[in-house]
């Protein structure tokens, strides 16, 4: 705003309706009252002389953040998850909502943070490696196998409980190694994402999780009814959380 007009008070007796005006109360112009200096001013009110560097600026005002992790392996079986379906969990609709409440925040990459007040965005990242393994306990014939590239588990990105399309990872089938804990077909997903929406970027609290689901053991492909235990597959996939962490920009 432009400079301040320092109002004047003519002699005589007061009148407090005025002098409240010119001390408290900015006009629609902003520049007859005193109030304009408390917390009003900006760079038009500044001194072409004077430079502004990081000491006038208070720690948190531009930009907040935090970083969450893990050191654990973390185990998922199939049989946690007996009402998930792959098919419809990429179907849409109520059914996609109903798989959305299947899903189990991974502890180390779930955050809860809050915006004191609108930002310009927020920017997510993550980094975890996972790894699935799915073992067939009867036969083709019996129609519970699953296709070569089939996917035994799926870890999404959610944002105040709501999925975040196209931030996901299809964690195949592999082989564990009992010593090592690894193998030959593990994913590792650094991932990012912005968020810039309205209700994204809101005043207040907010949450972020990658979650995770394991396919149960029937056959999503062909839409068979075959669950684990009896006509179906051991699915397990192990996920090695390394972090997640949120930035706000302001």
């Amino acid at each position: 705003m432009a400079d301040v007009t320092i109002p004047t008070i003519g002699a005589g007796v007061s009148n407090g309706a005025i002098v409240e005006q010119n001390f408290y109360n900015p006009t629609g112009a902003g520049t007859t009252s005193c109030e304009i200096i408390n917390g009003h001013l900006d760079n038009a009110n500044r001194d072409a002389a004077w430079l502004i560097d990081r000491s006038h600026i208070q720690r948190g005002v531009l930009s907040k953040g935090k970083t969450e992790g893990g050191t654990l392996s973390l185990d998922y079986f199939g049989d946690l998850f007996p009402a998930w379906n792959i098919a419809q969990d990429q179907g849409g609709g109520e059914a996609q909502l109903r798989m959305d409440e299947l899903y189990q925040p991974i502890p180390g990459c779930s955050i809860t943070f809050y915006i004191p007040y609108p930002v310009s965005f927020v920017a997510l990242s993550w980094h975890i490696n996972a790894s699935a393994e799915q073992k067939d306990n009867v036969s083709v014939t019996e129609h519970a196998s699953h296709p070569a590239n089939y996917t035994p588990a799926r870890i999404r990105l959610f944002y105040d409980g709501v999925r975040v399309n196209n931030r996901l990872l299809d964690v195949p089938a592999k082989n564990f190694d009992n010593d090592t804990m690894v193998g030959s077909w593990d994913r590792a997903w650094l991932g990012h994402f912005l968020g810039t929406g309205a209700s994204k970027i809101s005043q207040g609290w907010h949450t972020a999780s990658l979650r995770i689901a394991v396919d149960p053991g029937h056959n999503a492909n062909a839409g068979g009814v075959y669950k684990y235990p009896t006509l179906s597959s051991q699915t397990h996939c192990r996920v090695r959380v390394r972090s997640m962490d949120y930035v706000l920009f302001h």
